[in-house]
């Protein structure tokens, strides 16, 4: 199970969908920081509608979601604090997988002519089970949107530190002890 197990069954979805917020509470929250190797989540939000797609088996969940969390820096491993609200959309499909085979992604089963906005060209997930786990697309998607190298605002100054110290090097890697042991040749 999800560290943000929020499950909602699609084969008993209404004609008009459903609404979907998600509030995590703090031991999730501990959870997810854990699993993406945060520093700390104190905030984890989300607002989602899951609706039927343009044909029968596929669906859609749009929403949003906002999170404040900490991440360490890649420089000087401090916390470096971010808040972030992105708007997601993703697409699932009860199909079987090869029932789509060899034709193009988002056409299967459309007449051809008819238009389906919205679905531009994105093939949709293969679910197994007529349950989804709304919570762990939620992880999916704040996972996708962390920066993979976060810098504090001191990484720069550290960094031109480590540098300077890589100048004083020129020599070759025994400089620095032939200068130690004064033999300056």
């Amino acid at each position: 199970m999800s560290e943000l197990t929020r499950l909602a069954a699609l084969d008993q979805l209404p004609a008009a969908g459903r609404s979907i917020e998600i509030v995590a509470d703090r031991a999730e929250r501990e959870s997810v920081a854990r699993r993406l190797e945060l520093v700390s989540l104190a905030r984890l939000e989300a607002r989602m509608h899951l609706s039927h797609g343009p044909r029968r088996g596929i669906f859609i969940l749009r929403g949003s979601f906002e999170a404040e969390a900490e991440q360490s820096c890649v420089v000087t491993f401090e916390p470096v604090p971010f808040a972030i609200d992105v708007p997601f959309e993703r697409y699932f499909s009860l199909e079987k997988p090869n029932a789509t085979a060899g034709v193009a992604p988002g056409t299967a089963g459309i007449p051809l002519g008819e238009v389906v906005v919205g679905v531009e060209n994105e093939e949709p997930e293969p679910v197994f089970d007529p349950v989804l786990d709304v919570g762990e697309i939620v992880i999916e998607e704040l996972s996708l949107s962390l920066d993979p190298y976060p810098r504090s605002p001191e990484a720069e100054t550290v960094m031109q530190r480590f540098r300077g110290a890589e100048d004083e090097d020129e020599g070759g890697p025994f400089a620095r002890l032939r200068r130690l042991r004064g033999n300056g040749s």
